[in-house]
């Protein structure tokens, strides 16, 4: 339902080819979205886009897939009983619950935190998390990357009273060289 969309991103480009439009993070995986497509072929503005009706009974978002991949890991939704498993993903190098002061100690565990978010929301239209991702500087290495990391989390958001999942990837980018990022999901309470 339209309640549980944790982390949904909407992707547009105008080419020469025409107009396409991403949605990510609703439903599975990634996918066009035609009517969006159609109307800003047609009208490339901010109205055209507001005027196209969406379903949302066949959307859906799973904060716990989400938080699951970051980590490369697998968690369990107990709401759904669905396993997400992405032990097999490579390139994560760091991967924490940071806990500001005072929270309880046994959502420092990703499966607890999450299903415990999800549980504790009530209202239909609530939003799970806020998802943040920020580059690190490449010419660091991975240790000084993650400590970056952790400094800027810990100021910027833990310190304000978020509970942070954050997970530091070190993928390569297409010509070999180090593309070091971070990703961090934050509770809303």
């Amino acid at each position: 339902p339209a309640s549980r969309f944790a982390l949904v991103g909407v992707f547009v480009a105008q080419t020469d080819a025409g107009v396409r439009v991403a949605v990510t993070g609703a439903a599975s995986g990634v996918f066009r979205h035609k009517g969006l497509e159609d109307a800003l072929a047609k009208s490339f503005t901010a109205e055209a886009a507001a005027a196209v009706k969406i379903d949302s009974a066949n959307l859906n978002s799973d904060i716990h897939a989400s938080a699951a991949y970051r980590a490369a890991e697998r968690l369990t939704d107990e709401r759904l009983g669905r396993d997400h498993d992405f032990t097999n993903k490579a390139g994560v190098v760091h991967s924490e619950i940071i806990l500001p002061e005072g929270a309880p100690e046994r959502l420092a565990d990703r499966e607890t935190l999450w299903n415990a978010v999800e549980i504790g929301e009530v209202r239909k239209d609530a939003q799970l998390a806020r998802d943040v991702e920020f580059a690190i500087p490449r010419e660091m290495n991975e240790a000084d990357g993650i400590a970056l990391a952790r400094d800027f989390v810990g100021r910027e958001f833990v310190a304000r009273g978020m509970i942070a999942d954050l997970n530091v990837h070190w993928d390569k980018a297409a010509d070999g060289s180090p593309k070091p990022h971070a990703h961090v999901m934050l509770s809303m309470r």
